[in-house]
């Protein structure tokens, strides 16, 4: 337990110090502010864009914006561009490490192999957390001073559902970068993942009872509708298990 707390920590240094992190905290903090603002002026944004030819156009039916406009648009960037930013920053999380040569020399200091892999899953679900819990604080900061109303529940329910799809993508991502010796392939193949579980949310059965409910579950939490979660957030949970441990047991087998 020692050993993978040690390197849990080696992980979140490591990526608080490398570009990654910059990137990752940079673009959600670009979604956070920029968001509720384009939410709450989408009316005079379309005007503008429009210029002469908005005369024909009536402007007036798009409905006046509110609080779940703004949220709206933090979890719809959630649920598409982050994730396939999760994807790209983790690919090599643990193939790069072994085409390195790094994990040999971590390996062969009383590190178990489990606790390498487990370390790393943990890091990094740990630093989108925190990285996705920041942007939502400045979001609903942002969306307070816009709208004369911001509740924060629904927010927060919307991002927690959002959080356990987004830990099912780094335990993919691991088990992929375990399988595999490039980057590109354990990209390619959370990529896949990605669009079997887009197009799985065209058969309504899924939404119920396995992880492609979660894709539609934060934009129905902010606004509002009646949800039964219970059945995809199980799912996810054991999915998630279940792809760490594969993770674990096809890297004790792998040559470095």
């Amino acid at each position: 337990m020692n050993g993978f707390v040690v390197f849990a920590r080696k992980e979140v240094r490591e990526f608080l110090r490398g570009w990654r992190a910059w990137v990752l905290f940079g673009v959600l903090a670009m979604f956070a502010l920029t968001g509720p603002v384009t939410a709450r002026y989408v009316r005079e944004i379309l005007g503008a864009a429009l210029g002469d030819q908005a005369a024909g156009i009536p402007l007036p039916v798009i409905p006046e914006p509110t609080y779940v406009d703004a949220y709206l648009q933090w979890t719809k960037n959630l649920g598409d561009l982050t994730l396939f930013l999760v994807i790209v920053l983790l690919a090599g999380v643990v193939c790069g490490e072994c085409r390195q040569g790094t994990a040999v020399l971590v390996l062969t200091k009383t590190l178990p192999r489990r606790s390498f892999v487990l370390a790393k899953a943990a890091a990094h679900m740990g630093m989108l957390a925190v990285a996705v819990s920041v942007g939502t604080v400045v979001t609903w900061g942002v969306t307070r001073l816009l709208f004369p109303v911001a509740p924060p529940g629904p927010l927060v329910a919307a991002v927690a559902a959002w959080l356990l799809l987004g830990t099912l993508f780094v335990a993919i991502i691991v088990l992929a970068s375990a399988c595999v010796s490039s980057t590109g392939a354990a990209a390619g193949i959370g990529l896949a993942a990605y669009l079997l579980l887009t197009l799985g949310g065209l058969w309504a059965p899924l939404k119920r009872f396995t992880p492609v409910g979660l894709r539609e579950l934060p934009a129905a939490l902010v606004a509002g509708r009646p949800v039964d979660a219970a059945g995809p957030v199980l799912a996810t949970v054991v999915a998630v298990v279940v792809l760490l441990l594969v993770a674990v047991a096809v890297f004790e087998r792998r040559e470095l």
